[in-house]
């Protein structure tokens, strides 16, 4: 974002246990067999957005299609979506009849309440066009589960609703954040991180990791939940003390030439990091973080490496 488009020109500021994320996980029933897409991440998004408008136009529009505040000048770029989806991963050969298959929804802020209206925009694509359009895919929805910061909770199972979402908050991410002198990032997804406009194709600098979490992690909490969680001059502080850190494993790959999403798959370790930079990473397994991330792009898993003390008698 250029201009005024940064939610720290424009916004108050919130407390962490105001950014509210809710992560869901919804197991599919496949009632026959279909071939697989080739690029899931892009055909979820777009047959998603379909049922949407269908089911609810209003929520629809507004989830795809946020408005822009009175602060966004960059008429040529438009607000984050207040979501993000997992597809499920690209495979080769066939999904089968009755296989089960896994779709995950992250909302963001106020985006949370929608997810009864996201449950039957999936069903309506079961009724209608299916998982791949054209009444292929069918399925049944077999569970919904929200992720949190133990194990899995249902939701939705046996057709029935079981109950309510719990409140997931950054203050709980950061808080429950592992201590480590070292973190390994393990992409799940492809992260697509620019230098200068261009592709980074190897692990990217702590440094260009930490700002783009706040700065997403700043327009999500600005957008959605009433205001911003870090100012700038925090933001270029911790920025400043990623510098120190290297890059002491690279285990990354470009992906292939003409993928429509781009970045880097693999993993990387970082050392030694500095202990309030660790919070900000085990938030950004959450949020996501480079481009494209409403389609899923930039989630990892985190895990920190304490060297051990040694005893001295």
């Amino acid at each position: 974002m250029h201009g005024m488009t940064r939610p720290e020109k424009a916004s108050k500021r919130v407390n962490f246990d105001q950014f509210t994320i809710g992560a869901f996980a919804f197991s599919l029933r496949l009632r026959d067999s279909v071939k697989p897409p080739r690029d899931p991440a892009d055909l979820f998004h777009r047959i998603l957005g379909r049922a949407l408008r269908q089911t609810s136009p209003s929520i629809g529009r507004w989830l795809y299609h946020p408005p822009r505040p009175d602060y966004w000048e960059a008429t040529h770029k438009t607000p984050a979506k207040p979501f993000l989806i997992i597809p499920p991963a690209a495979q080769k050969g066939i999904w089968r009849k009755n296989e089960q298959i896994h779709l995950g929804i992250t909302l963001f802020g106020n985006a949370r309440q929608h997810i009864n209206v996201i449950y039957a925009a999936l069903e309506t694509m079961d009724n209608g066009s299916g998982l791949l359009g054209n009444k292929q895919g069918r399925f049944h929805i077999d569970r919904l589960e929200q992720l949190t910061l133990t194990e899995p909770k249902t939701l939705f199972a046996n057709n029935s609703w079981i109950t309510e979402p719990d409140t997931v908050t950054a203050a709980d991410i950061i808080t429950n954040a592992p201590a480590a002198d070292a973190v390994t990032l393990e992409l799940l997804t492809p992260m697509q991180i620019r230098k200068n406009g261009e592709l980074i194709t190897n692990a990217p600098p702590l440094t260009a990791v930490i700002e783009r979490i706040i700065g997403r992690a700043n327009t999500l909490s600005t957008l959605y939940c009433g205001g911003l969680l870090t100012p700038p001059h925090e933001k270029t502080a911790l920025a400043a003390l990623a510098r120190a850190t290297t890059i002491e494993a690279d285990h990354t790959r470009p992906l292939r030439p003409g993928s429509k999403l781009g970045g880097i798959t693999g993993n990387f370790r970082y050392r030694p990091i500095p202990p309030t930079l660790v919070p900000w990473l085990a938030l950004g397994q959450w949020i996501g973080v480079g481009g494209k991330t409403s389609y899923g792009n930039g989630l990892y898993q985190l895990s920190g490496e304490l060297e051990a003390l040694e005893e001295h008698l």
